[in-house]
């Protein structure tokens, strides 16, 4: 979000605290001021919680940009020194935010 806002692109952060039940109401009410989307998440992108928010502000909001989702790359995940390389970074995050802002 800081390296966003030094690029000039205004981000609001919501952070899930509990995925059952999903909290999606903050999240909606972000995107209905924002018309836009990018979840972040360590898990596969397919099958992850970052989809199941997806599902559920395509069912209630409407948006003005695609949404990007972030997560695990598509390998098995690693332990180790190597797990950081598969997880979602910031450099993937920002490009993203980037993209459905518009800016690049």
């Amino acid at each position: 979000a800081e390296q966003a806002a030094a690029a000039g692109v205004d981000v609001e952060v919501i952070d899930l605290r509990s995925i059952q039940p999903l909290d999606i109401e903050p999240v909606l009410a972000s995107v209905e001021r924002t018309g836009r989307l990018v979840t972040a998440h360590e898990a596969w992108v397919t099958g992850g919680v970052g989809a199941e928010v997806v599902a559920a502000v395509a069912e209630k909001a409407c948006l003005r940009a695609p949404v990007a989702r972030i997560g695990a790359l598509g390998v098995p995940i690693p332990s180790g020194h190597v797990r950081p390389h598969a997880l979602p970074n910031a450099v993937r995050i920002e490009a993203a935010i980037r993209r459905v802002a518009g800016i690049g």
